[in-house]
């Protein structure tokens, strides 16, 4: 499954500040995970991105920007709260001894929690700043009814899974 990272600002973004695969070449300590960063087909990339809003009721592309709707928030977590306190109901169960001996157990447990409320392995956003924030984390904070123009568009794949 492709996944990207979509440069977002809420003022339109000049071509000459796209951010590029060597950006991040040259800075691999911003990569979240160990991931290998492309350039993709970048129209492809956003067409898919307002096909994937619509469907999920999340807001509204409109050429090279989109608009979030006020329920987008609501409507993209729904359901995971559940999984969410199913990875707590999960940690909550480790033993003293498991604490103590069984360390990718335990790891295990807080890496999916980890992962069940911010997921690491989906796009992610270049929002004014070097460092990519996970989707989830951007659907927490964006503003709704607030246009935000995108600029690069970058696939990648995880290095240590073979790809997504």
């Amino acid at each position: 499954m492709q996944h990207y990272f979509y440069q977002l600002s809420r003022k339109p973004i000049s071509i000459e500040v796209w951010t590029s695969p060597l950006h991040f070449f040259f800075h691999p300590e911003l990569l979240p995970v160990e991931l290998s960063v492309s350039p993709t087909d970048r129209k492809e990339a956003i067409r898919g991105l307002g096909v994937w809003m619509q469907n999920c009721q999340l807001g509204r592309l409109t050429g090279e920007s989109f608009l979030l709707n006020p329920e987008a928030r609501d409507n993209y977590f729904s359901g995971r709260f559940l999984l969410f306190r199913q990875a707590v109901a999960a940690l909550e169960t480790v033993t003293e001894d498991q604490f103590i001996r069984q360390h990718e157990l335990v790891n295990n447990l807080i890496s999916d929690l980890q992962q069940s409320f911010s997921n690491c392995f989906s796009d992610y956003i270049l929002l004014d700043s070097d460092k990519p924030i996970t989707m989830d984390e951007f659907m927490r904070t964006a503003l709704p009814k607030t246009p935000y123009y995108i600029g690069t568009v970058l696939e990648y794949y995880d290095q240590k899974r073979g790809g997504i």
